[in-house]
């Protein structure tokens, strides 16, 4: 196992589907991300499945800019 730091700018149509909406050693179950053309420009469209201790949770979402930190 290894921690990385992503870094997401100018996130657009968020979507946070989750009974609890905390994070907390979450572990990654599933994760995509594909480049997309949104209003002229280049965006990287985000897919994660995150295993909470209590429910999982889906985030999706479009960011112009991503950072990856290892």
């Amino acid at each position: 196992m290894k921690s990385i730091r992503l870094i997401f700018k100018e996130i657009r149509n968020l979507i946070f589907d989750a009974t609890e909406k905390k994070f907390d050693c979450d572990s990654i179950l599933e994760f995509s991300c594909e480049d997309i053309i949104l209003i002229n420009e280049v965006c990287s469209k985000v897919k994660l499945l995150l295993d909470g201790d209590t429910n999982i949770k889906k985030i999706e979402f479009v960011g112009r800019e991503v950072e990856v930190i290892l």
